[in-house]
């Protein structure tokens, strides 16, 4: 359990729970109620970008290090739920341009697509460091 805590494979399928998880949670207020995201068409959309993501993450977790196609596939997951959740928010009578706190599903869709991103730039950094060491190995000593 430890091991995957400390590791962008771990916080990804984390991030990929809480954003799988956020549509059962409030996404709009309709005349004073709280409605879950499943009332329309971004709350299963989010859950199957998360799924996949999680699963793609399961499959790919033994490879190391990680290869940029993957870290692809991680910021593609993010991009995916940002790009469903400005799709809703930017449609006539969806309400979200104040963005009450009443609404914290999308927040926290939102808040679990930037860390995915963030999985992503780290792996990104993990591989060029690795690169650069790989090259430094190569050179020969004067």
């Amino acid at each position: 359990m430890k091991r995957l805590v400390c590791s962008t494979t771990g916080w990804g399928m984390i991030l990929c729970l809480v954003a799988a998880v956020s549509p059962i949670l409030p996404w709009h207020v309709r005349g004073g109620v709280c409605a879950s995201g499943y009332g329309d068409w971004h709350g299963p959309t989010i859950n199957v970008i998360a799924a996949l993501g999680f699963i793609f993450l399961i499959a790919t977790s033994p490879l190391s290090p990680v290869p940029w196609w993957r870290i692809l596939g991680v910021a593609a997951v993010g991009a995916g739920v940002v790009v469903v959740v400005l799709m809703y928010a930017m449609r006539p009578g969806s309400g979200w341009m104040d963005f009450p706190v009443a609404e914290y599903g999308g927040l926290l869709a939102i808040l679990s697509a930037a860390g995915l991103l963030l999985v992503a730039a780290l792996e990104v950094r993990q591989l060029i460091l690795k690169r650069l060491a790989d090259s430094a190995q190569q050179k020969p000593q004067a």
